[in-house]
């Protein structure tokens, strides 16, 4: 008897070991952080290299590469013009996860930051998948 109650006590602890575990931050927490982190950095490049192209762009390496160069020097480009003005952008000094709603292809990602003059706001991150089934950051232009 006494066997058979410990042997239920290990059990019973196991069991709540593992679903105390949880399975920790989503793919879409990841990559909004990554994101967050790319821009943050001022990592134009690394942060292209999360969003998603077309199969048709993915398929030729030579046609995506200029199109991932053409959208970096868009943004180093918008964000060096909005620096000097008065609500234009004031970088990332530091950054946190506040939720998700996700569908079956798509997801938000809202995440808080503090900006280098230290005011707080928020950021939606649109991401999608892709035909490899990744998670990446949804291209307006595609």
């Amino acid at each position: 008897m006494k066997k058979v109650l410990l042997m239920l006590m290990i059990v019973a602890a196991y069991g709540m070991m593992l679903t105390s575990c949880g399975s920790g931050p989503s793919e879409q927490r990841k990559l909004a952080e990554k994101a967050m982190e790319c821009l943050k950095n001022k990592d134009f490049k690394g942060y292209v290299d999360l969003v998603y192209f077309s199969e048709s762009d993915s398929s030729d390496p030579e046609k995506l590469a200029q199109k991932k160069e053409s959208m970096t020097q868009m943004l180093q480009g918008k964000i060096a013009m909005s620096e000097g003005q008065k609500d234009g952008w004031k970088g990332i000094k530091s950054y946190s996860y506040v939720s998700e709603q996700t569908d079956s292809t798509t997801s938000v990602v809202k995440m808080a930051y503090v900006n280098n003059e230290d005011k707080p706001d928020t950021m939606d991150i649109k991401l999608q998948l892709d035909e490899k089934g990744q998670w990446r950051i949804a291209n307006k232009g595609k």
